[in-house]
């Protein structure tokens, strides 16, 4: 046994946003003896990383172990979502930054009591946050960090699916039990149309998009990497299989060029070192006649 050994520190990104200037700021964490240090680096045009710095909640020094888990853009600038702790309590952390990556403002989302019902009104945005063991919130609030509307829904895991179109419904995918379920809720997170099951499709270690017309594309695996289209018109279930040359568990993450047209990425593990690496494929969304 080897009794010398140690967690060696990782640095590990959760997203990334064009900054107004032309660079590129990637939020996530650094990982290093079991705690978390939440982690900004901003890159120029060129790939360069021209900044490095970790943000500390409230300047508060007790608040040692965080993380950056999201970060999109969000009217002239930034908004990253992420997690921290004070060693007794864990909160939702919200920070707004300006166009260029600096600090604007911040708040605590946590266990705030919703507004009133007819109240959900301005621009908002939807995140999902760990609740208990068996369970996850899925709150909307505004870039105050003001709560809009929560529920709590029982899983193991989630996945938020992206949308191509502004709209105020919001759909998720909730593991429960071994089983896949669709929920797709509307601007107060109530149900908008029942649940559905997703039958033989594994999104948790991909993603997921609701298309213009209402039809979700997801990004997966079946039981090797592969593609799923749920029509909208419909709900007929539609298979796309990647190329089996370049062996992928998984798609792992999918980016869209135009309404039906996505590129997806996965790592390829095939036995031919010439087909080994990231694997991109571009993928186009056909309705069936």
């Amino acid at each position: 046994m080897d009794t010398g050994s140690q967690s060696v520190p990782q640095s590990e990104f959760h997203g990334a946003v064009s900054l107004a200037n032309g660079n590129t700021l990637l939020c996530g964490g650094k990982y290093k003896r079991g705690q978390t240090e939440n982690l900004l680096a901003i890159l120029d045009r060129d790939g360069r990383l021209i900044e490095k710095r970790v943000e500390l909640p409230h300047d508060d020094a007790r608040f040692i172990y965080s993380n950056f888990y999201q970060c999109f853009q969000w009217a002239d600038g930034i908004l990253l979502l992420g997690n921290t702790n004070d060693g007794t309590h864990g909160y939702i952390w919200l920070v707004e930054l300006d166009g260029n990556g600096a600090k604007r403002r911040q708040a605590f989302v946590d266990n705030v009591p919703a507004v009133a019902d007819d109240s959900v009104t301005g621009p908002s945005f939807v995140f999902t946050a760990w609740d208990s063991q068996d369970s996850f919130r899925v709150i909307r609030a505004n870039e105050k960090g003001e709560t809009l509307a929560k529920r709590v829904i029982a899983g193991e895991f989630i996945v938020q699916l992206r949308s191509m179109v502004k709209s105020g419904q919001t759909s998720v995918i909730i593991y429960r039990a071994g089983r896949a379920m669709l929920y797709t809720l509307d601007e107060r997170l109530q149900d908008a149309r029942p649940p559905r099951e997703i039958v033989n499709f594994d999104v948790l270690a991909g993603c997921g998009y609701v298309l213009a017309d209402t039809s979700i594309a997801l990004f997966g695996r079946r039981p090797n990497a592969a593609v799923a289209w749920i029509s909208g018109k419909d709900k007929a279930y539609t298979m796309y299989p990647l190329d089996s040359k370049y062996v992928s568990s998984t798609v792992s993450d999918a980016l869209p060029l135009a309404a039906d047209q996505f590129v997806t990425v996965r790592g390829s593990v095939s036995q031919d070192t010439r087909d080994q690496g990231l694997v991109m494929s571009w993928v186009t969304i056909k309705e069936s006649k």
